[in-house]
């Protein structure tokens, strides 16, 4: 999977990735720059939540490398500068397991392998700030700061409707991150991350249409004029069976 992340550092003027603007720690750092996350619940999308379930005691188990492009961007106004960090590649143990007909509980363990440091950039602009780690670059303290890690992500999901006997499938799904990342390097949270979220889905023979639509709330983080705090988010996509 691989994808180009949206986060951008503006040098004159100002960008708000969310309206945390009550708080002007510039140097804080403490978002995850990746923030959209793979699904590791039972019978998902790559990205996506579903609202079908498998049999009881069923198990889904992955191991998915995610790759992103142009991950934090630096702009002097409407002209790029270039990308402080121009590329990432985590890699996301998940595993699912369905304990109930309508209950199934989800851990995604996160580490980030690579990341690419470009924080030359700031230092040209006469901002000289520290760089970014990875498990390939580790920093001195690998447990306490957790530099080569992401947020580990609890994802317990009931079903409200079932997609084969409701005119449309619904689940509910109670995602919690658990500040384990090194948020100086842009790899998580400073604090505990809730985002509840409705998954719907729709089949349509070999076609499933899946939408998800939640909030996320987080512990407010920034970088410069960067803000980050709550967020809303949704999606959707399509999965064809061959």
């Amino acid at each position: 999977m691989v994808r180009s992340a949206l986060y951008a550092i503006v040098v004159v003027g100002v960008l708000a990735a969310t309206l945390a603007r009550a708080q002007n720690e510039p140097f804080i750092r403490s978002f995850d720059t990746v923030p959209l996350k793979p699904a590791p619940t039972i019978n998902g999308g790559i990205a996506l939540d579903g609202a079908d379930a498998w049999e009881r005691g069923s198990l889904r188990g992955a191991l998915l490398l995610d790759f992103n492009l142009n991950v934090l961007a630096l702009r002097e106004g409407t002209r790029k500068l270039g990308d402080l960090i121009p590329a990432r590649l985590d890699v996301h143990a998940m595993l699912g397991v369905q304990l109930h007909p309508r209950f199934d509980f989800a851990v995604d363990i996160p580490l980030v392998l690579y990341q690419a440091d470009n924080m030359v950039l700031l230092e040209q602009q006469g901002l000289p700030v520290p760089g970014v780690f990875s498990l390939l670059k580790p920093c001195d303290a690998i447990f306490t700061q957790g530099c080569g890690f992401a947020d580990i992500r609890l994802l317990p999901r009931v079903q409200v409707l079932a997609p084969e006997s409701a005119p449309i499938g619904l689940a509910v799904v109670a995602e919690a991150r658990i500040p384990t990342g090194d948020g100086k390097s842009f790899t998580g949270d400073r604090g505990w991350t809730i985002a509840p979220r409705i998954a719907a889905e729709k089949g349509f023979g070999p076609l499933r249409v899946l939408a998800n639509v939640g909030y996320r709330f987080r512990s407010p983080g920034q970088f410069l004029n960067l803000f980050v705090g709550h967020e809303f988010a949704m999606g959707a996509g399509v999965i064809y069976r061959l």
